[in-house]
């Protein structure tokens, strides 16, 4: 205002604008356009002498923009119901995050899902009662894919699909692509558009319901999975392809090493990943039975919270358990001192009885005592645990040896 009050000639003034802090389309490609548009309506509006104020939204040129926003009313948009693969936990069209520390199970309860689903049979939730029968809900086999970096698919998938009655023809496994020397197979990546048009193709070819990624980590590359900036445009692609082909997404992820205020933010890498996904779930040990896992029902977008269900691993398979009542709070909490010393002392007196049992004529203290080290036991625990059992003590020659009772 000021220049034009002094006169100066609107080209002057656009160029000054231009060359000043007050350029704020500076580096585009139409600076100087933008500039001229905005400055010669307020240039036209002082010569007419008019006092122009902010610009209202009307005034606000669209087509000078790069690029053209989709914007339209939401009445345009048609209602859409929610697909579900398994109520309330997976829903379709979206990720979901499975979250858990190493060797809990996050794999056998993957492949429990897996099997369910390539053969038909009802997932926990899915069997009602009618007139005090069992009815089965009607799920016809369907198609997965399975994408892993960590387990053997003979040695170590295949036995354990063939334990939990699989449809094992369903199941695709995806190794990768094969590398330029048409030998090496390497991991699919998501961060690259290769990466992501393999999996969109393998979608329009297969159809499976259901994706498996394990671990999330291994199919990202180079990102820094604790960055947000580089995680997004990982994720986003990811749930559109979901969106697209109407497919559940399941990413495996380990969780990080100490607590945290929220258990949601527990997991491996930024929280943008959890963010993204429309339900999380988390498994972990029962505290009071750690033969028992238990699946927790963290994050739920898109439906109710999903009750927590209990499962065992055998040498016999996978078993659910059905609903347990336990916070993931306690299942997470920190195991403190004491019960870890305690937990030692149990451990030693077990190994320390299997071991003399071995020996009913006796062994020397020495030959317990590196057998014990081996075994990450101190001396004082174990001599603990032969007090507690009450081990019989006796000197042969320059040796002692030690022994059960009879």
């Amino acid at each position: 205002h000021e220049l034009i009050k002094a006169q100066i000639p609107l080209d002057d003034i656009v160029e000054l604008i231009r060359l000043s802090a007050w350029n704020k389309y500076r580096g585009r490609k139409d600076e100087q356009k933008r500039i001229y548009t905005e400055v010669s309506k307020i240039y036209e509006a002082v010569v007419a002498g008019e006092t122009p104020g902010k610009p209202s939204t009307e005034e606000i040129s669209v087509e000078l923009l790069d690029f053209t926003p989709v914007v339209k009313p939401i009445s345009e948009y048609e209602t859409q119901e929610i697909n579900w693969l398994w109520y309330p936990y997976i829903p379709k069209g979206g990720i979901t995050i499975l979250d858990g520390d190493p060797g809990v199970g996050k794999t056998y309860l993957s492949l429990s899902l897996v099997a369910h689903l390539s053969s038909g049979q009802p997932l926990p939730g899915e069997v009602e009662i009618k007139e005090e029968k069992q009815n089965m809900s009607l799920r016809k086999p369907e198609k997965v894919l399975y994408m892993t970096a960590e387990d053997d698919p003979g040695l170590t998938l295949r036995p354990r699909l063939e334990l939990m009655k699989a449809n094992l023809p369903n199941i695709l496994i995806c190794e990768g692509t094969l590398a330029n020397d048409g030998n090496t197979v390497e991991p699919l990546d998501f961060s690259t558009m290769e990466g992501l048009e393999t999996l969109a193709a393998l979608c329009e070819k297969y159809k499976p319901v259901l994706i498996v990624i394990d671990p999330f980590v291994a199919f990202i590359g180079r990102t820094d999975i604790n960055k947000a900036n580089e995680v997004r445009p990982v994720m986003t692609p990811l749930n559109l392809l979901a969106r697209k082909y109407d497919v559940a997404i399941l990413l495996v992820r380990h969780l990080t090493k100490g607590a945290r205020e929220r258990i949601i933010y527990r997991g491996m890498g930024t929280i943008d990943i959890i963010a993204a996904a429309r339900s999380s779930l988390l498994v972990a040990p029962d505290p009071d039975n750690p033969e028992i896992r238990i699946m927790f029902h963290q994050k739920h977008n898109l439906s109710r919270q999903g009750a927590s269900l209990g499962y065992t691993i055998t040498d016999q398979g996978f078993q659910w358990l059905g609903e347990v009542n336990v916070s993931p709070i306690d299942a997470l909490k920190p195991e403190t001192v004491e019960a870890r010393g305690r937990r030692t002392r149990d451990e030693a007196q077990e190994w320390l009885e299997e071991f003399l049992s071995q020996y009913p004529q006796g062994v020397s203290s020495q030959a317990i005592m590196e057998a014990a080290k081996n075994n990450s036991f101190s001396e004082s625990t174990i001599r603990r645990a032969k007090k507690e059992l009450g081990v019989i003590v006796k000197k042969k020659g320059s040796i002692w040896l030690w022994k059960l009772e009879e």
